[in-house]
């Protein structure tokens, strides 16, 4: 499936078209900006079956500018939940973005969703956890120490954690210090609400499926007419059953 990843810049695109690649085997990719919302194309040789739309904190007139004339299915998120206050906080951002939107809108938290713990940051977790190292609310300052390899360490955790997805990492090994990569991967990707965007990806399926119908006729249509290869050239007798084999997949 291709995914092209729109929204006003800022919004955390490119983590959540990281996180679809790896939660979903998706190819995502954000589109390039133009103006307030993305438009054009998204570097793939194929359009785009799907837009996921990241929102910002609110919903702004670009976004619903860009949306009225996207022509693909849409799923859209709010985007950088993890910076957005507790939980109630962002049930009250999602409802009135889906008020706002007319369609459902799912909460992500893209650094958890795209997180891919290896075993050298699950040590590191362990490690810290061990130590009672907690995130503090200004989480840049977890990154402020004097030792150079412990700073470049920390720093790597938060970039590829975020703030909360790391203090929720730390968590999780301080209850369970064997915990495993893979689990603590599973467990930042729960907790991210990057697995409530399946059910509405697949329920675009038959939309999807049909419009690829569309354009695989009209690309054999076109084909046909030429008469039969890339260069509408040929011998007759070669054109003329090239054009035969286009007409017969049209009729199938």
């Amino acid at each position: 499936m291709q995914i092209a990843v729109t929204g006003h810049p800022g919004t955390g695109r490119d983590t959540v078209a990281r996180a679809l690649r790896r939660c979903f085997g998706v190819r995502a990719r954000r589109l390039a900006d133009r103006g307030g919302a993305d438009g054009g194309s998204s570097g793939s040789a194929l359009p785009p079956d799907l837009a996921v739309h990241v929102l910002g904190a609110a919903v702004r007139d670009c976004d619903l500018s860009f949306l009225r004339r996207v022509d693909v299915p849409i799923v859209a998120v709010l985007g950088k939940c993890d910076l957005r206050g507790g939980a109630e906080e962002v049930r009250s951002l999602v409802a009135r973005a889906a008020r706002d939107l007319g369609r459902p809108v799912f909460g992500v938290s893209g650094p958890a969703a795209a997180a891919q713990v290896t075993e050298d940051l699950r040590a590191a977790l362990a490690d810290w956890a061990v130590a009672g190292r907690w995130v503090p609310v200004l989480a840049a300052s977890f990154v402020d120490v004097d030792d150079p390899v412990e700073r470049a360490r920390r720093t790597s955790a938060l970039a590829e954690l975020g703030g909360r997805g790391l203090a929720v990492a730390l968590e999780r090994c301080a209850a369970e210090p064997t915990v495993s990569a893979a689990e603590l991967t599973r467990h930042l990707r729960g907790f991210s609400g990057i697995g409530a965007l399946a059910a509405p990806v697949r329920a675009c399926a038959p939309v999807i499926a049909a419009e690829r119908e569309r354009r695989h006729r009209r690309a054999l249509t076109l084909l046909a007419a030429r008469g039969g290869g890339p260069d509408g050239g040929g011998s007759a007798g070669g054109a003329e059953t090239d054009r035969d084999r286009c007409e017969a997949d049209l009729i199938r």
